[in-house]
């Protein structure tokens, strides 16, 4: 049996190998009502289907929005957030899952190592897995704001 201290060391070094590994693939997404700001509203990640690129996140996220809302995205980091103008598509239920499609021309797409390219069908934790999370939170920010260090 180990130490709660020791359980907590290695529950931090699992999260921050885990965040390094991950980051590149998650996507802050905002959802603005006016020109110019937004608030945080969820993350997600970039997926290829077929020939397009689609944003992945939570039904809620989507479903969510109010009307006139617009969702954007992050696709370059330190760059500038670009508005999502596609129809989303949203998986039946019990799947909390939604896809939303970005504007193909080049500019407002992520890089190509950021897309995810396959995605596992059926989740199966070995007894005793970790379950792991990263996204963004919800609080309100300027989309001009200067971009955080990364905690």
């Amino acid at each position: 049996m180990i130490s709660k201290d020791k359980w907590d060391e290695l529950c931090a070094k699992v999260t921050d190998e885990m965040t390094s590994h991950v980051k590149r693939f998650a996507v802050p997404l905002t959802m603005s009502e006016e020109h110019g700001s937004g608030v945080a509203w969820g993350s997600g990640t970039y997926i290829s289907l077929g020939r397009d690129t689609w944003i992945l996140t939570a039904e809620h996220v989507l479903s969510d929005i109010p009307e006139g809302g617009r969702i954007a995205h992050l696709p370059k980091d330190g760059g500038d957030y670009n508005a999502a103008f596609g129809k989303p598509e949203f998986a039946a239920w019990p799947v909390d899952a939604a896809a939303l499609p970005i504007y193909p021309a080049l500019e407002f797409l992520p890089d190509a190592s950021r897309v995810t390219s396959s995605i596992a069908e059926t989740y199966s934790p070995v007894d005793e897995e970790l379950l792991f999370f990263y996204g963004f939170p919800g609080y309100t920010v300027e989309r001009n704001d200067p971009r955080q260090k990364d905690t």
